[in-house]
């Protein structure tokens, strides 16, 4: 899920961390709706992306306890911190991130 509110505040929280638990409230404040069919079992994690375009394609997977997350799109725009909301069944012992852009 995007972050589609206040993206400042959404990246100061990730200042020190790669990922940080939030609250609904939280969710709602930055996705601008409030969450919905959470998965059992899991939390809403902000998490540390750079979008390499306006509108990319994002995927997030696990390897062992870290957590690897892309972004890629068609086009040619400045990479951007863009912190996204994922439901996670465990805190990342770190996440690594990569993106990429093609013309």
């Amino acid at each position: 899920q995007q972050v589609s509110n206040d993206v400042p505040s959404a990246v100061a929280l990730l200042a020190n961390e790669d990922a940080v638990q939030l609250s609904p409230e939280q969710v709602q404040r930055f996705a601008g709706r409030p969450p919905e069919d959470v998965p059992s079992g899991t939390a809403a994690y902000l998490v540390r992306a750079v979008f390499p375009t306006g509108r990319p394609s994002v995927s997030v997977g696990w390897y062992q306890n870290d957590l690897h997350v892309f972004a890629g799109g068609l086009g040619c725009a400045q990479y951007e911190k863009r912190p996204i909301i994922v439901y996670l069944g465990r805190h990342p012992h770190n996440v690594f991130v990569s993106a990429s852009a093609a013309l």
